[in-house]
């Protein structure tokens, strides 16, 4: 019987130290394992393929906030972590982060972009574990630590999910929260409203309306307000538009009293009043005025759904770089909302300081939020109805070698989708269920089936790009292949 498994699922990976924690009992809370990597048949061949983990060590007394190597800021203010007694740790800390925001990453990692029998569209993953004397660490009951990841796709109205592996070591995403609706004020030098764009842009004039000093502490000096002129700048600065952008900054700037979900649900209102013959979100988009408007319109109502509101003024609220945990709390701060709005402080800091290093906006979209739980930390959003339908296509994977284990994956670059293979019944690999629990696909997108094996120290790898078929069959060759190889093919599969 051939088994199946998400490709690239690597040697299971507890952060533990080298005996078994998990199998001792302890005095007090027991804290849960924090698994990395779930272990698979061919676990020698994947094990050289995953992305690295960085270590850290942080003082448990000070306000920390680390930096990874494609840039996830994570804000840990003091006190925040304890032991399985329940004891605060206040010494080294050893931090054990794995970023997974490139597609070849995410390939790599074998980690798949579904929750329940949902699909999901990844802007980044996220492992993260704490220790102290060899022992993994929680974040404790009211305390909480703020993440920052940024990144050049936009996912308008993404949720914050946790991933699990289940019983069959494929990873399983389970919702818990949104965004952060605090939002964080930034200088306005270091915003580009004009940042992306493409043949339109905003004039000088509106510039220096929205750069103008009395919008500071504002929501229109914040990298959320940012990303909405990213988005409306595709067409809504187009002369043919006449005069839609100057409608939306006015719409904008008017409301800076409101939250700015407030001002994203009166720019949808304004559109589907004014260019209602326009608005069509029935419809794949398409480079036309309706497609273009249409998109406007959709990502005002999905930026209104976000519910984000006005920034926190930290000068108005006393905080600066000397503020600690315990002033904020003899002012009558909770501890909770002291390491709340502390992390959010220290993060603001950390993000102006690397976009002054950048010298330009590197990304066009970011998320912050926070998380009371470690481990496996994922951005997303669910893939709509609207941009799939029912596919029953399968594949048959062959080689001229007698193979035991294959592990079989469907990438769609285009949406930041990774889903595994299930084994049918003839042996072939399918990426929808046909009965319970059915899921769609995008038919018609660019695709690529990618497969592995491993037998006797020999690696076999196979891909083929496709556009997702309704039905049928495809048949894909694996082959001997050097690890090498595997590695530069997986990291090239965007050039394709």
């Amino acid at each position: 019987m051939i088994k199946s498994g998400f490709g690239f699922i690597a040697l299971a990976l507890v952060l533990f130290c080298c005996d078994n924690i998990a199998d001792k009992k302890r005095e007090g809370e027991f804290i849960a394992e924090k698994v990395l990597y779930h272990q698979n048949a061919i676990s020698q061949l994947l094990d050289s393929l995953r992305p690295p983990i960085q270590r850290f060590s942080i003082n448990g007394k000070k306000d920390t906030v680390v930096v990874g190597s494609v840039g996830i800021l994570v804000a840990i203010s003091s006190g925040t972590f304890s032991n399985s007694k329940g004891e605060i740790v206040s010494g080294k800390i050893h931090l054990n982060l794995v970023e997974v925001k490139s597609f070849p990453d995410i390939i790599s990692a074998g980690l798949q972009t579904t929750s329940g029998e949902r699909i999901l569209q990844t802007a980044g993953m996220i492992f993260i574990d704490a220790l102290s004397k060899g022992e993994s660490l929680q974040i404790r009951p009211g305390k909480s630590i703020v993440m920052k990841m940024s990144g050049q796709r936009s996912f308008i109205n993404a949720k914050v999910f946790t991933g699990e592996f289940n019983e069959d070591g494929n990873m399983n995403w389970k919702k818990v929260s949104g965004m952060e609706t605090d939002l964080i004020p930034f200088p306005i030098d270091l915003l580009d409203f004009n940042n992306g764009a493409w043949e339109c842009w905003y004039s000088e004039e509106q510039l220096r309306l929205l750069q103008d000093t009395k919008f500071k502490n504002t929501y229109i000096h914040t990298t959320e307000f940012e990303s909405r002129m990213h988005i409306f700048n595709y067409y809504a600065t187009c002369p043919q538009m006449n005069d839609l952008d100057d409608e939306i900054i006015k719409i904008y700037t008017d409301n800076i009293s409101h939250d700015l979900f407030y001002a994203d649900s009166l720019a949808a209102l304004h559109l589907i009043n004014n260019y209602k013959p326009l608005v069509d979100t029935t419809k794949v988009f398409r480079f036309d005025n309706v497609g273009w408007i249409s998109f406007i319109y959709r990502s005002a109502l999905q930026f209104a759904e976000e519910r984000l509101g006005k920034p926190l003024d930290f000068d108005a609220l006393g905080i600066d770089s000397t503020s600690t945990l315990k002033q904020l709390i003899d002012r009558g701060y909770s501890e909770t909302e002291a390491t709340h709005v502390l992390n959010l402080y220290n993060i603001r800091e950390r993000a102006i300081k690397l976009r002054r290093d950048q010298q330009e906006v590197s990304e066009l979209h970011s998320y912050v939020f926070s998380v009371t739980n470690l481990g496996w930390i994922n951005v997303d959003r669910f893939l709509t109805d609207q941009e799939s339908s029912e596919s029953t296509f399968t594949v048959s994977v062959n080689s001229r070698d007698s193979l035991d284990v294959f592990v079989v994956s469907l990438i769609i670059p285009s949406y930041s989708v990774a889903l595994n293979a299930t084994n049918e019944t003839d042996g072939s690999f399918s990426f929808t269920k046909k009965e319970e629990g059915y899921r769609k696909l995008p038919v018609g997108e660019e695709a690529i089936i990618m497969a592995l094996s491993y037998k006797n120290t020999i690696s076999y790898f196979g891909k083929k790009k496709i556009k997702i078929p309704k039905d049928g069959r495809i048949e894909l060759q694996i082959e001997e292949t050097s690890q090498d190889e595997i590695r530069r093919s997986i990291s090239s599969i965007l050039d394709q």
